[in-house]
């Protein structure tokens, strides 16, 4: 990638975790697959951050008792972030169109 493109490590990594064909970052060290898993993590924290204000108006808590438990409790036994969830996620054959995915 280097040789191509100057693009700097860290968003290189980072944009090739989120392709879903190639997430598990095979050819890529234990270090940098944890570097670039840990640097989307802060990211995410940090959108998350900015968009608090205008989500906070609309994270109100629906007034029916059922749904409001519902929607509370989702994952109360154990709380994951969006970016551990897509991590979860099985990565997809290199053939199959990330769009359509």
């Amino acid at each position: 990638m280097k040789h191509y493109w100057n693009v700097p490590q860290d968003e290189a990594m980072v944009a090739t975790l989120l392709d879903p064909r190639c997430k598990s970052l095979s050819f890529a060290s234990e270090s940098q697959r944890t570097r670039a898993k840990n640097i989307l993590r802060e990211k995410a924290e940090e959108a998350k951050q900015d968009l608090g204000a205008v989500g906070a108006v609309q994270s109100q808590s629906p007034n029916n008792p059922l749904l409001r438990s519902i929607f509370t409790n989702r994952y109360r036994s154990e709380r994951r972030s969006e970016v551990d969830e897509y991590l979860m996620i099985e990565e997809i054959g290199l053939a199959t169109d990330p769009f359509k995915w």
